[in-house]
């Protein structure tokens, strides 16, 4: 059983309904999981602000068109996620920008600094920090899995590769993120209670995280 089991149930029902012509039922869906989305999408690639808003539209529309062809064995978000993969791919092989390679794939998050970040524990920091020394094909496993909490079997999906090899990199990427904390901190208890509560830690961060993008999305008044 994946972890959004139940949201996925839910899913299910609003996808007949939508297939059968509720456009309400459509649109529930898609504002669902269009902040799912949009937090993938922002951090595990780096994207301009203007990127990310025509990839993210791009992907409900390829959604809407494709909603006949949705496997019944796919989760709706599992589904949605792999669109949104692939028109990053897509965009890279296309030349779709011209310095689009250059700037979506590289090492860091898009994502706030750790300083930036002052509410966030000390853990959380840390977590961010390591996070943002792992490659990229690292960084997207470990987000799907600890801030989306998918399976391995989901992040296949996704990734178009085969669950071994998911669990490969996620095995790789865990080793990875506990050699970088070991190396960012001296501090043996933050480094023990760090590792020991990774997905805690990686659900509070995203938390923060949401929050700080949201605040720094409202209009400042002059």
């Amino acid at each position: 059983m994946t972890r959004g089991s139940e949201t996925d149930d839910d899913d299910r029902v609003l996808l007949i309904a939508w297939r059968q012509g509720d456009n309400l039922a459509g649109n529930r869906l898609l504002e669902r999981h269009f902040g799912t989305v949009v937090r993938f999408l922002r951090a595990a690639y780096r994207l301009q602000r203007a990127e990310l808003s025509e990839l993210v539209q791009r992907t409900m529309l390829a959604c809407v068109e494709s909603k006949a062809r949705i496997p019944d064995e796919v989760p709706f978000r599992v589904y949605l996620l792999g669109i949104a993969r692939r028109l990053v791919a897509d965009t890279l092989r296309e030349g779709y920008r011209a310095e689009a390679r250059a700037r979506i794939v590289g090492p860091e998050l898009s994502i706030a600094s750790p300083s930036q970040i002052a509410a966030a524990r000390e853990q959380e920091r840390l977590l961010l920090r390591a996070l943002q020394r792992l490659t990229s094909e690292l960084q997207v496993v470990v987000l799907l899995f600890y801030w989306e909490q998918l399976t391995c079997g989901e992040i296949a999906t996704i990734c178009d590769l085969a669950t071994g090899t998911v669990k490969s990199r996620l095995r790789r990427a865990k080793e990875q993120l506990l050699l970088e904390m070991r190396a960012l901190t001296p501090d043996e208890a933050l480094y023990r209670s760090t590792a020991h509560g990774l997905q805690r830690w990686a659900l509070s961060l995203r938390a923060h995280l949401e929050t700080y993008e949201a605040h720094a999305a409202e209009p400042k008044v002059p």
